[in-house]
């Protein structure tokens, strides 16, 4: 798998410096982060898919403020499988900003490596 664009990658945070930045990094490889302005978030996740009638995932802690999205700002992933799965289903849809698909691609591909390689991973807003 070719990780390359996912080496401390800033391109989705590029442009929005001084609002909210969404890091996503693996535990243990901290060269792999992706930095995304939190606008994409929300046109991920401000019009919720769900599953089975309930939340996981991203969706979950977006639609619920927590982990990431509540006090304390940072969720530990221990089990990337739900996130992946949750991300999974956004993909292909139609967003208001064209960044938006590219940045759940980017997502897809960081907890697909972390799913491969049994790691953890870190959300963390600043």
């Amino acid at each position: 798998m070719d990780i390359g664009k996912l080496k401390n990658n800033i391109s989705y945070y590029e442009g929005y410096e001084g609002e909210p930045e969404v890091v996503v990094a693996l535990k243990g490889a901290e060269d792999i982060t992706l930095h995304i302005w939190d606008g994409y978030f929300d046109d991920m996740f401000s019009t919720p898919l769900n599953r089975n009638g309930s939340w996981s995932g991203f969706t979950r802690d977006y639609q619920e403020c927590v982990g990431a999205w509540g006090e304390t700002a940072f969720t530990e992933i221990k089990n990337p499988e739900e996130y992946l799965a949750d991300i999974k289903l956004y993909e292909g849809r139609k967003f208001e900003y064209e960044e938006t698909g590219e940045v759940t691609l980017m997502l897809i591909q960081l907890l697909e490596y972390a799913v491969h390689n049994k790691m953890e991973v870190e959300v963390y807003i600043k």
